[in-house]
């Protein structure tokens, strides 16, 4: 829940933005532990998608997700590394339109780590043998599929997304007002925060 008076004072708003994305991270109920992720294909034409926000870091700027690496998103962000992740809080009533630089870790160190740590109902997505949105002939069920363990980290990735730009917009109820903020990033370190018309 967002409270008056961190709306009305932006280091506290910053601050509350990003406790926001943590505990989403961690918590699959959580409205923002789903977001819309946009990226830009070959031909100059958005597309946009949703996935599951598995990490989050305050302290460096990241927000995470995995998916694989033959999937179109991953193809995008190999030729343009740039996306908008944008999350919805009902409870809160807190929109969050977030910039990002992505960084794709495809069988480094840092991808086998994550993926020793998802659920075996999660890896096994990666381990079929079909390329994500293939044309198929006819409807197959996964039982048409071949599935193999050793296929996992081959198509398994990590995306970390370093913040360049967040666009905070809280509609307030009733008769109150919306607030709406603006907070740029270099580097990781937050360098302007203005509050903009909503």
């Amino acid at each position: 829940m967002v409270h008056l008076h961190e709306l009305k004072n932006l280091t506290f708003l910053e601050q509350t933005i990003w406790s926001l994305l943590e505990r989403a991270s961690a918590d699959r109920k959580h409205d923002m532990h789903l977001c819309s992720v946009s990226t830009v294909d070959s031909l100059g034409y958005p597309e946009a998608r949703m996935v599951v926000l598995r990490a989050a870091s305050a302290a460096n700027k990241t927000l995470s997700f995995h998916t694989d690496i033959r999937s179109r998103k991953a193809k995008s962000l190999h030729n343009l590394p740039y996306l908008t992740m944008l999350f919805w809080d009902k409870s809160s009533s807190v929109q969050l339109s977030i910039r990002c630089l992505a960084t794709i870790h495809h069988k480094d160190p840092l991808a086998q780590l994550k993926l020793s740590m998802i659920s075996l109902p999660e890896s096994i997505l990666y381990a079929c043998d079909k390329i994500p949105a293939e044309v198929l002939e006819k409807f197959e069920g996964d039982s048409e599929f071949t599935f193999r363990n050793e296929l996992i980290p081959e198509h398994f990735c990590w995306i970390e997304c370093t913040t360049v730009f967040i666009d905070f917009l809280h509609l307030g109820r009733g008769k109150a007002a919306h607030t709406r903020a603006k907070f740029s990033y270099e580097n990781s370190r937050l360098i302007e925060a203005n509050y903009v018309k909503a």
